[in-house]
């Protein structure tokens, strides 16, 4: 009969061992796919680009979960002689909807929010090298394109 042992880690004294049981391998092992998955890229989408009339600027919205967290957020870019500027309009923490996005003028965007709920991060107006650029909000509409969002399965609510 062969009995079989454990390999020991050089240095160590017989009786003693220094690696892990195959318990605990096992239980590494159970682990890994979890830590891997909680690792992974959030998913998310984007809604179509906007562009303003002179075609400086253009806004979208991204829905991204998180997982434990979900937001929906307007953007705005905008490209002078400088570069390209933008930031943040608004935040949504939820995916209940997307946000619709229309220019009135090169310098007025209208920014339209479901109904109800919690608002982070609201933006009125921003300056991007020189350019004035207004934000006026108004409810959402569910028979509109954006209260579909873009395409994100959506999390119970």
């Amino acid at each position: 009969m062969i009995a079989l042992h454990e390999p020991q880690p050089p240095g160590a004294s017989a009786g003693e061992t220094a690696w892990p049981s195959r318990g605990r391998l096992a239980l590494l092992g159970a682990l890994v796919p979890l830590l891997a998955a909680s690792c992974a890229e959030p998913a998310g989408c984007a809604g179509e680009p906007v562009a303003a009339a002179d075609g400086r600027c253009r806004a979208r919205y991204y829905q991204t979960d998180f997982g434990d967290r979900a937001v929906t957020q307007a953007m705005v870019e905008c490209t002078s002689g400088n570069g390209t500027f933008g930031g943040n309009i608004v935040a949504v923490p939820s995916l209940r909807a997307g946000i619709g996005l229309r220019w009135i003028d090169p310098q007025t965007l209208e920014v339209a929010l479901a109904p109800g709920g919690r608002r982070d991060d609201v933006r009125l107006a921003d300056v991007y090298d020189g350019l004035r650029l207004h934000y006026v909000y108004r409810d959402l509409r569910r028979d509109e394109p954006a209260w579909a969002g873009c395409g994100i399965a959506k999390r119970a609510q």
